[in-house]
């Protein structure tokens, strides 16, 4: 995502948004980019999940989603703030208890933490709890 120009409407790019590490909200949208969503990216069920498994939890519950905001008439939708520190707490809390967590970088299906920031990019059980409810 970081080599894509993705900018919001104040001109903000993601990599500007995530010089000090990735901060996410399920691993599916960024505060500051409303009506923007990704899957299979950062701090998503990606590494320790078969492809398309993730991608159908990831698919359903953004489809959910757009069903509850059609029902309300809601045009825009972003994630807070408060959203994205609490998601990435739980990450890494979770991440910290498995056995794949130790201080230096590890790749697992590609790059797991950021140069910076040691950031794990995946979570698949925190997102198969977010699904639950």
């Amino acid at each position: 995502m970081l080599n894509i120009d993705l900018r919001n409407g104040s001109g903000e790019s993601i990599k500007d948004k995530w010089k000090n590490g990735t901060m996410t909200h399920l691993g599916l949208s960024v505060p500051g980019f409303p009506n923007m969503f990704y899957t299979y990216g950062p701090h998503a069920p990606t590494a320790f999940a078969n492809d398309p498994t993730c991608a159908e939890a990831q698919g359903e519950w953004l489809t959910r989603l757009f069903l509850k905001l059609r029902e309300k008439g809601t045009e825009r939708i972003e994630a807070k703030e408060e959203s994205r520190v609490e998601w990435r707490k739980k990450v890494h809390e979770i991440w910290e208890g498995t056995c794949c967590f130790h201080k230096r970088r590890v790749g697992i299906k590609g790059r797991i933490f950021q140069e910076r920031g040691l950031s794990p990019l995946i979570m698949l059980e925190a997102f198969q709890s977010i699904l639950r409810n």
